[in-house]
């Protein structure tokens, strides 16, 4: 829903466009530039947000397990004080 409306106040000339366009016909007001650039924008961002995840995700699993890796092979030396 925060998604929409965000596209929704970015768009706000589109939207104004549409409730002014008068009479024209849907089939013109749709191939206009101005259209056209917001249908393209909203697809990419959308796409972008969309592989965000995955991709954030892969990366952290790659890198972790060999930082883990080198942490804990240094941890596996060291003399911890005996406990009471």
């Amino acid at each position: 829903m925060l998604l929409i409306l965000a596209y929704a106040g970015a768009s706000l000339p589109l939207l104004l466009l549409f409730t002014l366009s008068g009479g024209e016909p849907l089939g013109v007001l749709i191939n206009r530039e101005m259209i056209a650039n917001e249908v393209v924008r909203t697809l990419v961002g959308s796409l972008g947000l969309i592989s965000a995840v995955p991709v954030t995700t892969t990366l952290v699993a790659t890198f972790s397990g060999s930082i883990n890796q080198h942490y804990l092979s240094s941890y596996r030396n060291f003399n911890f004080p005996p406990t009471c």
